[in-house]
Formats: C-alpha cells, sequence, structure tokens
C-alpha cells in the first residue's frame, strides 16, 4: 500500500474514530442526528459536483448508489442504534469487527495470506473489549441484528466495488446520502418518538462539523481508496476507529494502559500491518473443488 493510500486509510480511522467524543454531550437522539448529518451532506455533496461539474451518472448506477446509501447507511444505523440497548457495547464492537472477514468471504478471498490477519484483528478488537463482554441468551436478537448490520456494510462496499467504480466519489456519496436520509428521516420519527430533528445551539455546530468531516469529507476518500484496494483492506477502517477509541478514552480518563490494552493494540497494529501490505490479486481466494465419483470397481 502506498503512503497516500495509508495516510488516507489512516485519517478516515481518525475521523470516525474521534465522533464518539466530539458528539457526547450533543443534545439529539442518534437517528434525528444521523439523519439530520446525512441531509446535510447531500446538499454539501451536490453543490460541491455541481461546482466541480462533475458528470452525473447513468440511471442503472443511480439506482445502485441508492440502494447502497441504503443498506450501507440507513439500515445498518437502525440496527445498531436497535441492538445498543440489547447487547452491550463490547460484543456490538467485536461484531462489527467482523465487517473486513464478511467483506473477504463474500468475495471468495478468504485465503491463507488474508484470513491470519482478519481473524487476528477480530481477536485484537476482543481483547481491547474484554472487560466489556458478556453472552445471555437474551442477546441473540441483538447479536443477530449487528451481524446483519456488518453483513450488510461488508456486502454494499463490495458492490461498490465491482459496480459504482467509475463513478465519482463525490457524486456517489451525495447520491447514497440522499436517500439513507430519505430512509432514516422517517424512521427516526418512528423509533425516537416527540425528539427534535433539528439540532440546536451546541449541537447544531458539533452535528454541522461532523457532517462536514465524518460525511462531506471522509466518505469519499473511502470510496477512492476502494478504487484501489481490496474491499476487506478499506473495511479495516473499521479496526483503526476502535484503535482510535480506546486511545482516546484512556487519554481523556488519564488512565495507564493494561496488558490487554496493550496486547490488543500491539495484535491489532501487527494485523493491519499485514493485511494492508498484501496487494490486489496477490492472495488466491480459497475454494473447495467437489471431485466426480469414480466409476470403477
Amino acid at each position: 500500500m502506498g503512503a497516500w493510500r495509508l495516510a488516507t486509510l489512516t485519517l478516515i480511522g481518525l475521523i470516525w474514530g474521534s465522533e464518539w467524543l466530539i458528539l457526547r454531550d450533543v443534545d439529539i437522539s442518534p437517528l434525528h442526528a444521523l439523519a439530520w448529518r446525512c441531509s446535510v451532506a447531500a446538499l454539501m455533496l451536490a453543490a460541491i459536483s455541481a461546482i466541480l461539474r462533475i458528470r452525473f451518472p447513468r440511471r442503472r448506477y443511480v439506482g445502485i448508489a441508492a440502494l447502497t446509501g441504503v443498506t450501507m447507511m440507513a439500515l445498518p444505523a437502525g440496527l445498531t442504534v436497535w441492538a445498543g440497548v440489547h447487547i452491550t457495547l463490547g460484543l456490538l464492537v467485536v461484531i462489527l469487527s467482523m465487517t473486513p472477514l464478511i467483506a473477504s468471504l463474500i468475495e471468495g478471498r478468504a485465503s491463507g495470506t488474508v484470513l491470519t490477519p482478519l481473524i487476528g484483528g477480530v481477536g485484537a478488537t476482543a481483547i481491547l473489549v474484554s472487560q466489556g463482554l458478556s453472552f445471555a441468551a437474551a442477546q441473540l436478537p441483538g447479536i443477530a441484528a449487528v451481524l446483519t448490520a456488518a453483513t450488510l456494510i461488508a456486502g454494499s462496499v463490495v458492490i461498490v466495488k465491482r459496480e459504482l467504480s467509475g463513478v465519482h466519489p463525490v457524486m456517489m456519496s451525495g447520491i447514497q446520502f440522499v436517500f439513507a436520509a430519505a430512509v432514516l428521516a422517517p424512521l427516526a420519527q418512528l423509533v425516537e418518538d416527540h425528539a427534535s430533528y433539528f439540532p440546536a445551539g451546541h449541537s447544531l455546530a458539533v452535528e454541522f462539523l461532523t457532517a462536514i468531516f465524518g460525511s462531506v469529507l471522509a466518505f469519499p476518500l473511502y470510496y477512492w481508496l476502494l478504487r484501489h484496494l481490496q474491499s476487506y483492506q478499506v473495511t479495516s477502517s473499521q479496526w483503526v476507529v476502535t484503535l482510535v477509541g480506546v486511545a482516546e478514552g484512556l487519554i481523556l480518563l488519564h488512565e495507564t494502559p493494561t496488558w490487554r490494552a496493550v496486547a490488543g493494540m500491539a495484535l491489532m497494529a501487527a494485523s493491519l500491518a499485514v493485511l494492508w501490505r498484501n496487494k490486489p490479486g496477490g492472495d488466491t481466494p480459497l475454494t473447495i473443488q467437489i471431485m466426480p465419483a469414480s466409476t470403477e470397481g
């Protein structure tokens, strides 16, 4: 992976990994906040597309971008918000860390050279959040919801790479945000009753900045990377998000890292290094060959 791509992937992880710190004091419910940010991002990206005179894609590509806007942004958000009250935060983070692994399985690229760091990343996440892990039968619906969200995200990224590589990342992101907002706004009204759609005061400024950096900047960069890297490499930004979140939490609370934190960070850094060094096309897909039965004797 080149230096620019590495820096871009790290930047995306830093932006998304810092959102929890910025948004922790905002006075707006999560789905309403996300719907508002998607709306703002859609308008800003439309303006940028007009200024840059970016060509509008064909109807087929618009349809695919619209679909992935719902399956990659809106539905996973709704599922994770619902699951967040049914399972522990640690378990939610571990399941989401499986997104790169799921993407590699969907693409049929789960080979030994890829599979090892993918499993290592999930294991590292489990170590990092081990103190917040717990399992109970009552959590099964929440587990299923988050696993569905991770699968939707992984599948959407694979579809975008296969079908929308020729669409400008700014235009594609804008279309996705339009349809994500169209689904999230009524969903938020349905689920988060009596909540306000519009942030105010301090929350408005924070949400606006988050929309600029976390959506208008990060998503086009994400899709630019997807043109040059494998889906499982790009979705490994989820691990960077976890690393950044844990590190910022330790700094904010003035805590000394435990041996679990050090071990988890080391394993995750090693997994990322191995995964990011893998060259596109350099991995051999894992396949199962079925031999015909012998007719002799």
